[in-house]
């Protein structure tokens, strides 16, 4: 579905250089876990189940696909424009508990290590997500990117 359904923020029209991205670059942002965000997710990795925004799961409410807050994760550059020519190679996610559709969550990403190995560019990030009022931690999720020869850096 278009990311207007989803209310995603739009980034800027521009692509991120790795020159935009520094070690210590950190964003903290809040999203609501919607049924229609939830809805969007399943059909985008065609992951569907009955406990997906509709009806109970073992854990009571309705709960999100396990790695919709993945997939939410990789916003932490958004603001600074489109990851263009960047290869997500690497990615660890710890899952901690359901997120329940309907709650709102803190996101909290920080870009950990840039770094060049084999002639090639490389970004680290990690990103936790809590769960607003509680503070419960629901999801660590750490990636690293590969960056497009062409981009270089200064």
């Amino acid at each position: 579905m278009p990311r207007a359904y989803c209310k995603t923020p739009k980034p800027p029209n521009r692509a991120i250089t790795l020159d935009d991205l520094h070690v210590g670059y950190e964003r903290t942002w809040e999203r609501d876990i919607t049924q229609e965000l939830v809805f969007w997710y399943a059909d985008l990795s065609e992951d569907y189940s009955p406990w997906y925004g509709l009806f109970e799961s073992p854990f009571g409410d309705p709960v999100a696909p396990p790695l919709l807050i993945g997939r939410i994760a990789i916003w932490t550059t958004e603001p600074l424009g489109r990851m263009k020519g960047f290869v997500n190679t690497r990615n660890m996610t710890e899952i901690f508990g359901p997120v329940f559709v309907g709650s709102r969550i803190r996101l909290h990403g920080r870009i950990t290590d840039k770094y060049q190995k084999r002639d090639r560019w490389y970004i680290d990030q990690i990103v936790e997500a809590h769960e607003v009022g509680t503070d419960r931690l629901l999801l660590r999720d750490k990636k690293t990117y590969m960056v497009a020869r062409s981009q270089g850096s200064s």
